[in-house]
């Protein structure tokens, strides 16, 4: 009678494999050698420290998002109409507050993994007495404690939209309503840098469009609401193909995808609708994310011929400015798509005449 190995386990504390114990009367260990010499506060702290890098983490992933947003907004009233006085101050105080959480949620992520005060001072340029005094576990408390919510998103669309007939479809929200990261900006910056590539003037598209220059101008900047069949006279006046900006839409609008559409195609126009909001190309996005992305997986998400795991779509919707949970669901799709497609073609162990 064969013996049974005994089931592999691993240290209830750090999770390291244990090494499998000679049969003996008594309980086996739970821990590893490493482990069973700390002392109960020493794993709490342990455990502490963890919980609380993330904690830092997801503030700082949350609070970069905010700056990003302040920064945008800011760009756009510095260099576009001339805004007001207390606009300008307004969105200032709001970067800096939010540079403020992100320096903070660092200097206490560094504390959690044990660095030094000498080592932080000498990224910020300062004394290590000034570290000391000014991060204290007060001051860090006071700051990141009510970091809870800073995105407060508005809806993309009011709760009395619905579909109507063409020219009354949902309309994409205010510039000024969302992050510079969502696609309904995404969109209106792919609209942007196609324009400005083009030999299309914006006279010529306000013509497509029956209305008048000044009014294409609003809805590029996000003044107006910009419907559907705008953008549809958009890809037809500046030689876009739709179908690279119906993903961006529907993302923004909250429209699924008809049941017939494949997956990894419509994943893959979306990608490029957010290359043409970027201004890169294939090869520059392959340089910008060579250190972290190979260049072959970056080929495969854009033109396949598989779906590479969520990581990468992670790492590129960063580097394309767009938000990763915008993505995530068409990810889902065509990777559950391509492995169903991938079984149903393998071809079968199993001859022809097995069946007679």
């Amino acid at each position: 009678m064969s013996v049974r190995p005994p089931a592999p386990r691993s240290c209830q504390d750090c999770g390291t494999p244990l090494e499998p114990e000679p049969a003996r009367s008594g309980r086996p260990a739970a821990r590893c050698a490493h482990c069973r010499t700390r002392t109960p506060a020493q794993r709490q702290k342990e455990e502490e420290d963890r919980q609380t890098r993330a904690f830092c983490e997801d503030v700082l992933h949350a609070a970069t998002d905010t700056v990003a947003r302040h920064a945008a907004a800011l760009l756009h009233q510095a260099y576009g109409t001339t805004a007001p006085t207390g606009d300008l101050l307004a969105t200032v105080a709001c970067l800096q507050r939010a540079l403020t959480v992100v320096e903070a949620a660092t200097v206490a992520r560094a504390r959690a993994l044990h660095e030094t005060h000498a080592t932080v001072a000498a990224h910020l340029s300062v004394s290590a007495d000034h570290v000391r005094k000014k991060y204290d576990k007060k001051h860090l408390d006071r700051v990141l404690a009510p970091y809870t919510d800073p995105w407060n998103p508005a809806p993309v669309f009011a709760a009395t939209d619905s579909e109507g007939p063409p020219g009354q479809e949902p309309s994409l929200p205010r510039a000024q309503e969302c992050s510079e990261r969502r696609a309904a900006d995404r969109l209106r910056a792919a609209l942007s840098h196609t324009m400005r590539r083009s030999a299309a003037s914006q006279r010529a598209v306000a013509e497509a469009i029956r209305r008048h220059p000044s009014y294409v101008s609003r809805l590029l900047s996000g003044e107006k609401p910009l419907h559907w069949p705008h953008v549809r006279d958009f890809a037809r006046v500046l030689g876009i193909a739709e179908r690279l900006l119906l993903p961006l839409y529907n993302v923004a609008a909250g429209i699924e995808p008809p049941p017939e559409t494949d997956p990894v195609a419509y994943l893959r126009d979306y990608l490029a609708g957010l290359l043409l909001s970027c201004g890169h190309t294939p090869h520059t996005l392959g340089d910008a994310l060579a250190p972290t992305v190979p260049p072959s997986a970056v080929r495969e998400a854009l033109h396949g011929p598989g779906v590479p795991d969520w990581a990468v779509h992670k790492q590129l919707a960063a580097a394309l400015f767009s938000l990763p949970s915008d993505m995530r669901p068409l990810w889902q799709a065509a990777h559950h798509h391509a492995v169903a497609r991938a079984r149903t073609s393998t071809p079968s162990p199993l001859h022809a005449e097995h069946f007679g």
